[in-house]
C-alpha cells in the first residue's frame, strides 16, 4: 500500500471516529434536555409527594411513642428531657453518615450511655421500623453557622 493510500484510511478512520464522538456528544445533550423537560414538566404538574407506605407511618408512630421525648418529634434533641440527657440530633449529616443501621437498631434494643434500652418493649421489626423512620430525619440542608451567616 503506497503512503497516499495510507493517509487517505486514515482520514477516513478519524473521519469515524469524529463522527462516533460527535453522535455521543449529541446523543448526551438531548439525555440532559429530555431529563430536564421531565423535571419541568413534573415540577408543572405539581407533582405531590408519594404517599407514605403502612411501614413508614407504623414507624414514625413508634418513633413519636418511644423517642420524640427526648429526641423530640423532628429528630433534633432539643426537648427540655433531651436538652438533660444531651441525646444525639438524630438529623445530623456526619451522624447519619457515620452510624449504620444495624448500629442504630443496637442502641435502640440495648440503650447506650444514658438512653434506655428498648428491646423488651420493642420488637425487631418494630426497631426496623424506627431505624428506617430515624433515617428519614436526616436534616434536609446543613445548619446554618457562624462563618457562613456573614
Amino acid at each position: 500500500m503506497t503512503l497516499q493510500c495510507r493517509r487517505a484510511g486514515m482520514k477516513i478512520v478519524v473521519i469515524i471516529i469524529g463522527a462516533l464522538l460527535l453522535s455521543e456528544a449529541v446523543l448526551a445533550g438531548l439525555d440532559q434536555k429530555q431529563q430536564g423537560h421531565n423535571a419541568a414538566t413534573a415540577a408543572k404538574a405539581g407533582a405531590k409527594e408519594c404517599e407514605p407506605t403502612p411501614e413508614a407511618v407504623r414507624g414514625k408512630e413508634l418513633y413519636l411513642q418511644n423517642c420524640a421525648r427526648c429526641h423530640g418529634g423532628d429528630g433534633r434533641g432539643d426537648t427540655p428531657l433531651g436538652k438533660r440527657l444531651q441525646a444525639s440530633d438524630l438529623t445530623d449529616p456526619t451522624w447519619q453518615w457515620e452510624t449504620s443501621d444495624q448500629r442504630i437498631a443496637e442502641i435502640i434494643t440495648n440503650g447506650e450511655e444514658r438512653m434506655p434500652a428498648f428491646g423488651r418493649k420493642l420488637s425487631v421489626e418494630d426497631v426496623a421500623l424506627v431505624v428506617a423512620h430515624v433515617r428519614t430525619l436526616r436534616a434536609k440542608r446543613p445548619h446554618a453557622t457562624a462563618s457562613n451567616q456573614e
